[in-house]
């Protein structure tokens, strides 16, 4: 082999290692970027779970209105009187 075939090979030799170097270090930084992404796609996918859970809830206190107005003829009072009960002491058993 000649010196020059030589000198191309171990150039071509180094250039391949360096870039397969900045390879692995962009995968490490991609890799950090996927981990926050799924976190962040994490949190929303809760968020979006206690949200569907509240409409569902205010839904069906909607729906449980509109039926005792329609079907019940029901109405808030126009006065409201609060009345506490008063439970009886009981004696000690001996």
């Amino acid at each position: 082999m000649t010196r020059l075939t030589l000198a191309v090979l171990v150039a071509a030799v180094i250039a391949s290692g360096m870039l397969v170097s900045r390879t692995a270090y962009q995968v490490r930084g991609f890799h950090g970027e996927l981990e926050t992404l799924r976190k962040k796609r994490d949190a929303a996918l809760v968020e979006q779970g206690q949200l569907l859970l509240e409409r569902s809830a205010v839904a069906s206190l909607t729906l449980t209105d509109a039926k005792a107005r329609q079907t019940l003829a029901m109405h808030v009072p126009a006065e409201v009187i609060e009345v506490a009960a008063q439970t009886p002491v009981r004696e000690p058993v001996r």
